[in-house]
């Protein structure tokens, strides 16, 4: 039976692959269609109807969300269509206190890290005086990421970050690389290396580079625990290196793969045979 699905985006970026994602939708007798937020209207009437532009959006069986809008993921999942991640899923992944706390509450190991401490004394002794990293709450790509090892850093970086923000303790043995997991459900398909040498941010949008990692045991382990703790369907769980094994770093919910696109694994593909056994 042929199944309708739509996917939204925050907006148009030649970086996103819309071509693919249909192409692999289709082989699954799954028709999507890609909508973009600025062009998505919710009428609240007698029920709640969608449209993308002036068309009514009907007959829908799931959606994706590729961009993090509560208000829209909302008013999908209370008319029961199926949101993947679901809104709580998303944004527990997107805020970096929630993270922590429900990965710390799952005993799963991630640095150790400080919330509401606003002087760099205190935050200082936390970490016994050895530098540390400074993050806003809810950035992504390497944005608002800073290493600190000065009050003078600290503060401008405080000011960056408009005093909404975690420091988080310094992984030095992970120095500009860090591994990517890709989960779809209660699979690991695939990991990455992210590296960079020029900077402790291994991100590709900050000049880092990447290549296929081979999975062992402990990573599909950690990536697994990670996401299903976040109650997450797709995620890119970010592990940095220790001296004896590895720590999460992040868990995202809205994890980008233009890095898979030319390698010998379609994540596209396999995203959607999931979406084809769970709707």
């Amino acid at each position: 039976m042929k199944k309708n699905g739509v996917i939204i985006y925050e907006k148009y970026d030649d970086d996103n692959a819309y071509d693919w994602m249909k192409k692999s939708a289709f082989k699954f007798n799954i028709k999507l269609e890609v909508v973009f937020l600025d062009e998505l209207t919710i009428r609240y009437e007698n029920t709640i109807t969608f449209y993308n532009k002036d068309k009514k959006l009907s007959n829908i069986d799931f959606v994706i969300m590729r961009c993090y809008e509560k208000n829209v993921s909302k008013a999908f999942e209370s008319i029961d269509i199926k949101v993947i991640n679901s809104t709580k899923a998303m944004f527990a992944s997107k805020n970096k206190i929630e993270t922590g706390r429900i990965l710390k509450s799952n005993n799963i190991p991630m640095p150790n890290f400080i919330y509401g401490a606003y002087t760099y004394e205190e935050v200082n002794n936390f970490f016994k005086d050895e530098p540390f990293v400074l993050k806003g709450v809810e950035s992504s790509a390497g944005e608002e990421v800073f290493l600190i090892n000065s009050k003078t850093k600290f503060e401008e970086s405080v000011k960056k970050t408009k005093h909404y923000y975690i420091c988080q303790k310094y992984i030095k043995s992970s120095y500009g690389r860090d591994i990517r997991i890709y989960v779809i459900g209660d699979k690991a398909i695939c990991a990455i290396e992210r590296y960079n040498e020029k900077d402790f941010r291994s991100n590709l949008s900050l000049g880092g580079n990447v290549k296929l990692k081979e999975l062992n045991e402990e990573i599909k382990s950690l990536a697994l625990r990670s996401s299903k703790a976040l109650g997450l369907e797709f995620s890119g769980v970010d592990l940095l290196y220790t001296t004896d094994g590895y720590t999460v770093c992040e868990v995202n919910g809205n994890a980008g793969f233009r890095s898979l696109k030319n390698s010998k694994i379609d994540i596209v593909e396999e995203f959607f045979k999931y979406i084809n056994k769970v709707v």
